[in-house]
C-alpha cells in the first residue's frame, strides 16, 4: 500500500498535479508511520518520508524536506539518499556547516558507489567550494 501511494504521488507529480502528489505522499507517510519497525519485510524500496523530502526539494521547500529526511534517518539510520537530502536542504537553507557535515557523511557512505554518480559530483563540488572559501 505504501509503494502504491508513492507511485501515485510520483505519477501526479509527473502530470503537474502538485496538490495531488502531496496528498498521495502524505498518505504514504501516514501508512509508513503506522508501522512500528520498518526493518521488517516487506521494506519499501524508498521510504515514504525520503520520497516526500525529495519531492519537497523539487518544490523549493528545503525546510520541510529536511524534516522528512531527518525522519527517514530516525526510522532507518544510515540511508545515503536521506543524508544527501539533508545536505541539499541545508545548503539551500544556507546552513553551510550542516551541509558540509552531511555531504562528508554521504561521501563516506557511498565511497564504493559508481564514481560518475551526479550526487557524488554535487557533494564534491560543494565541499571543494567550501575548502576554497576557507582559504585566506
Amino acid at each position: 500500500m505504501i509503494q502504491a501511494a508513492e507511485a501515485q504521488a510520483l505519477a501526479a507529480q509527473a502530470a503537474g498535479d502538485t496538490a495531488g502528489a502531496l496528498a498521495k505522499i502524505e498518505e504514504a507517510t501516514a501508512l509508513e508511520d503506522s508501522i512500528s519497525a520498518l526493518s521488517q519485510p516487506p521494506y519499501p524500496i524508498i521510504p515514504a518520508h525520503e520520497l516526500y523530502g525529495m519531492m519537497l526539494l523539487e518544490l523549493h521547500r528545503p525546510a520541510d524536506a529536511r524534516r522528512h529526511f531527518e525522519e527517514t534517518l530516525r526510522r532507518t539510520p544510515g540511508r545515503p539518499k536521506a543524508v544527501y537530502g539533508i545536505a541539499r536542504a541545508a545548503e539551500a537553507l544556507g546552513d553551510r556547516q550542516a551541509a558540509r557535515e552531511r555531504y562528508t557523511e554521504f561521501l563516506a557512505l557511498w565511497k564504493r558507489a559508481d564514481q560518475d554518480r551526479p550526487e557524488l559530483a554535487a557533494a564534491r563540488r560543494f565541499l571543494g567550494e567550501q575548502a576554497h572559501r576557507s582559504v585566506p
